[in-house]
C-alpha cells in the first residue's frame, strides 16, 4: 500500500511527457507542410507573373514581325509580275512560232501561206481580235481567206483572259492577215504585234522579208501603245 501513491505519481509523470511528446511531434510534422504550402503559393504566383509576361510583344519582335511582313508583301508582287512575265513571254513564243511555221511552210510548199485572225479556228475574220484565235493556212490564191479547198495548217487558241493583242501595219491586208510568199518575204507586208495586259507589254516586230524581232518598245523606240 505504501507504493501506490509513488506508482500513480509515476504514471503522471508519464502522463505528462506523453503529451509533450505528442505536442512536439504534431509541431515536427505540420512544419514541412506549411513549408510546402508557402511554396506552391510562392510558385503559384510566378507562374501568373510569367503569363502576363508572355501574353505582349516586346518592341523587337514587333519589329522584326512587321519586317517580315513587308518581306513576304513584296515577295508576293514580285511574284505576281513573274508570272505574269511568264505567261506574256509563253504566248509571244507562240506567235513567233505560228509565223516561223508559216514562213517555213510557203517555202517548202513553194506556195503563199497566210496567218490570219479568227475567233472560230473555221475562217479568217475580219472583224475579230487577234487575241480571239488564228489560223495559218496554204493561201493557193493569196486572197488572204480560207477557202474550201485549201488546207488548215495550225490553229491558234484563244489566249488567256486580261491579254490582249493587236497588229497595226502596212501593205496589203492591213492588220487583217500576213501572207508569206515561197520565197520567204511577206507580201510587201510589215508591222507590229503589241502584247498587252495590265503590267507588261511586248511587240513582236515583223519586217518584210519575213524576219521578226522582240522588243519592249515600239519599232521607233518610243513606249508601247496599249489600249
Amino acid at each position: 500500500m505504501a507504493h501506490e501513491p509513488a506508482f500513480v505519481s509515476i504514471a503522471g509523470n508519464n502522463n505528462n511527457a506523453c503529451g509533450d511528446c505528442e505536442y512536439r511531434t504534431s509541431t515536427t510534422r505540420e512544419g514541412p507542410i506549411v513549408d510546402a504550402t508557402k511554396r506552391l503559393r510562392l510558385r503559384s504566383r510566378r507562374n501568373r507573373t510569367d503569363q502576363i509576361h508572355t501574353q505582349g510583344f516586346t518592341l523587337y519582335e514587333a519589329l522584326v514581325t512587321l519586317t517580315l511582313i513587308s518581306i513576304l508583301s513584296v515577295g508576293a508582287i514580285s511574284f505576281g509580275r513573274l508570272v505574269q512575265n511568264t505567261g506574256i513571254a509563253t504566248d509571244v513564243n507562240t506567235l513567233l512560232a505560228d509565223l516561223a511555221l508559216a514562213r517555213s511552210e510557203a517555202i517548202k510548199r513553194a506556195q503563199p501561206v497566210t496567218i490570219c485572225k479568227s475567233d472560230t479556228g473555221l475562217s479568217c475574220n475580219n472583224a475579230a481580235q487577234w487575241h480571239e484565235g488564228r489560223i495559218v493556212f496554204a493561201d493557193t490564191n493569196e486572197s488572204g481567206e480560207l477557202d474550201d479547198d485549201e488546207e488548215v495548217v495550225r490553229v491558234g487558241q484563244k489566249l488567256r483572259r486580261g491579254l490582249s493583242l493587236r497588229y497595226s501595219a502596212f501593205g496589203p491586208g492591213a492588220s487583217n492577215y500576213v501572207i508569206y510568199q515561197p520565197s520567204g518575204l511577206t507580201k510587201s507586208q510589215n508591222g507590229t504585234f503589241r502584247f498587252c495586259d495590265s503590267t507588261t507589254a511586248r511587240t513582236v516586230i515583223l519586217y518584210k522579208t519575213g524576219r521578226v524581232r522582240t522588243s519592249t518598245t515600239e519599232a521607233d523606240g518610243d513606249p508601247i501603245d496599249c489600249p
